[in-house]
């Protein structure tokens, strides 16, 4: 059977961590985890949580783990999310999101950045170049996503710094 996120999880304030993969969560992420300011890691990966993900999120300003790959998230990537500058690791992998890549350039000890296989449209933003700790960077099977033409050599900077790198639309 399916499992909900209930909007009372804001209450748990001085919660550090949730993990809660691979447990037919089937509800939408409530914008009241927010109020969740002590969380340094949010993991509902291989879930079925659809929905998009709440702006509400950049209140977390000690966020260094977000990974809701493999799930049914709608919409765009919130803007506010390029401002936790706590971020390590990112993985909005193998969902149906969509609209232009937010601008992350703030997030300087981003080490993991996974996106692919969602329906981004646009360019990849150059500031992505100044994501200067980026180790693994997968933006794979995104069919309307191009390389920025004006930037090309920063983008390629950025890869060559990688350890990992899959931009293909394969």
């Amino acid at each position: 059977s399916a499992h909900t996120i209930p909007m009372a999880i804001g209450w748990l304030t001085q919660l550090s961590s949730i993990r809660i993969n691979a447990f037919a969560l089937s509800s939408t992420i409530p914008s009241e985890m927010g109020s969740l300011s002590q969380l340094t890691l949010i993991n509902f990966s291989h879930n079925i949580i659809s929905g998009s993900i709440p702006s509400e999120i950049a209140k977390i300003n000690n966020l260094k783990l977000l990974n809701l790959y493999n799930n049914t998230l709608t919409g765009r990537i919130p803007c506010e999310l390029g401002l936790l500058s706590s971020l390590t690791f990112i993985n909005l992998a193998n969902n149906r999101l969509s609209g232009s890549l937010p601008v992350l350039h703030l997030l300087t000890l981003l080490n993991y950045l996974k996106l692919s296989n969602n329906f981004f449209s646009d360019v990849i933003p150059s500031e992505y170049a100044e994501l200067t700790s980026l180790e693994t960077f997968i933006i794979s099977n995104n069919t309307q996503l191009e390389l920025p033409a004006i930037s090309y050599y920063t983008i390629c900077d950025l890869l060559s710094q990688c350890k990992y790198t899959s931009i293909s639309s394969d």
